[in-house]
């Protein structure tokens, strides 16, 4: 192991949270810190990427609901999310068109945040840092935490690799993997 201020490098990776509360505030950040004086923050969340859907299931959607066929099933029956569905059918112009895709990104982003984001903090391996925790803290555009804080004890993730999905409220969680790695010397 290598002498010196640091001896240990910790990397959280953030991809993504998921079933957040539908009027939470985006972009978020993830706060990550260890102990009080190892902290870093992720950079601003974006919506998830979009899905492109083909003019021909477009047309089908259209055409179903037409007929009187409720939403939920032709989510079903396409394979879409209800969201995505609703969207095609209340594109009836391009201005209308435009501003419901802008409002259904719009709730993506506050729903699904996306990071993919790497994490890097240097730590020393101390007797006080052993029994640190690795606390994970969802933070909206507000600077309100949203849910509760993660918290995996450090000894835990030294060696391996710790993956998510990490829970901070009732069916709403952060996507991600905590793993540490020794500095050696050459």
């Amino acid at each position: 192991v290598a002498r010196g201020p640091h001896q240990l490098f910790l990397t959280v990776k953030i991809q993504d949270a998921h079933e957040l509360p539908a009027d939470s505030a985006a972009p978020f950040k993830v706060h990550i810190s260890v102990g009080k004086d190892y902290t870093a923050t992720t950079d601003a969340s974006r919506p998830p990427p979009a899905k492109r859907t083909s003019q021909d299931v477009m047309k089908v959607c259209t055409r179903l609901h037409r007929m009187g066929m409720p939403v939920q099933d032709i989510a079903h029956v396409t394979g879409m999310q209800m969201a995505e569905v609703s969207m095609v059918i209340k594109q009836q112009s391009p201005a209308s068109s435009k501003a419901t895709a802008q409002a259904l990104r719009q709730k993506e982003a506050a729903i699904r945040p996306t990071f993919n984001e790497n994490v890097r903090i240097l730590l020393p391996w101390t007797e006080d840092i052993m029994n640190e925790s690795v606390s994970l803290e969802l933070h909206d555009s507000h600077g309100r935490r949203v849910g509760s804080k993660v918290e995996v004890k450090l000894a835990e993730a030294v060696g391996k690799e710790l993956h998510g999905p990490f829970g901070i409220m009732p069916g709403a969680a952060i996507q991600g993997v905590l793993s540490t790695k020794w500095f050696c010397l050459p």
